[in-house]
């Protein structure tokens, strides 16, 4: 086949990981985002806004839809046991946020590489891993650490506890797919 063209910026270009804040201001608007993978990658979104209105939509160079979901659904609670991770190839992609019901609202993302920003490498060795609380309690925090095929594993544990809202866990195995998923609630 013939690889389709490359998409021209036609709004800001970001650079992984991104935190992205704006608003839609006006029915009919889409704010348009655009990056590159230079690799296959697993990228998630991280929606810091909740709202079932606003909804983003994610395009690979020739127009076609690979993902597209309400900042609510995208990831922890509202996408439940759905797997938030997007395998994607290389190439040029788009992003684009617009209203479901042309209502205007604001909207703040994180666009993260999940190779690229698991913040810690957790040894396991039987004792408590860390201690974490996250800066804001609709952000997702990425860990990694290696397993051992066969070998049993405790993630969570009593001491888990959320002040507001729960703690929603996602295990995915090296490839991005979803092993495991557990909350907590108050």
């Amino acid at each position: 086949g013939v690889a389709p063209p490359a998409i021209p910026p036609s709004g800001p270009v970001l650079n992984l990981p991104a935190q992205v804040g704006g608003s839609i201001d006006a029915a009919g608007e889409q704010d348009t985002y655009t990056f590159q993978l230079s690799q296959a990658s697993r990228l998630y979104l991280d929606s810091l806004t909740n709202s079932a209105d606003l909804v983003w939509t994610l395009k690979i160079a020739g127009g076609q839809t690979v993902a597209s979901r309400s900042f609510a659904a995208s990831d922890a609670f509202g996408i439940g046991d759905t797997n938030p991770v997007l395998n994607l190839e290389a190439g040029d992609y788009e992003l684009i946020v617009s209203s479901a019901s042309g209502q205007a609202g604001a909207y703040a993302f994180r666009l993260l590489d999940l190779e690229a920003v698991a913040s810690h490498q957790l040894q396991v060795e039987g004792e408590p891993l860390l201690e974490q609380k996250l800066a804001r309690g609709d952000q997702t925090d990425v860990y990694q650490f290696e397993a051992t095929a066969g070998q049993r594993y405790i993630l969570g544990g009593p001491g888990d506890q959320a002040v507001e809202g729960s703690v929603f866990w996602r295990l995915l195995d090296p490839n991005g797919q979803q092993v495991w998923t557990s909350d907590v609630t108050p």
